[in-house]
């Protein structure tokens, strides 16, 4: 094989790696709820993005074959925090 041929293999390689299916974790958070949830999946190697949701909020999608860890996790941590409504916000 020539050196030509591995390095293309290698990027394919590569390439399809870094395709897995990516699914929503949560969606509708706060920008600060969206950062700690990262902060502890990142904490925890699981890799995720933050992408903007519907009317200002955000969601965090990660690698579907991670969904159950990733979920338990934010659960053993309180994650994402619930945000209690004050009295302005009710009325």
């Amino acid at each position: 094989m020539t050196m030509k041929k591995v390095l293309l293999i290698s990027a394919l390689a590569l390439a399809l790696a870094g395709c897995e299916k990516m699914t929503t974790l949560f969606s509708g958070l706060d920008e600060a709820q969206a950062n700690a949830v990262m902060a502890a999946l990142l904490d925890d190697g699981v890799r995720c993005v933050k992408a903007p949701g519907e009317e200002g909020t955000w969601n965090v999608d990660i690698d579907e074959s991670k969904f159950a860890g990733a979920a338990n996790l934010c659960e053993e941590l309180g994650l994402p925090r619930r945000r209690f409504q004050g009295v302005g916000d009710v009325f």
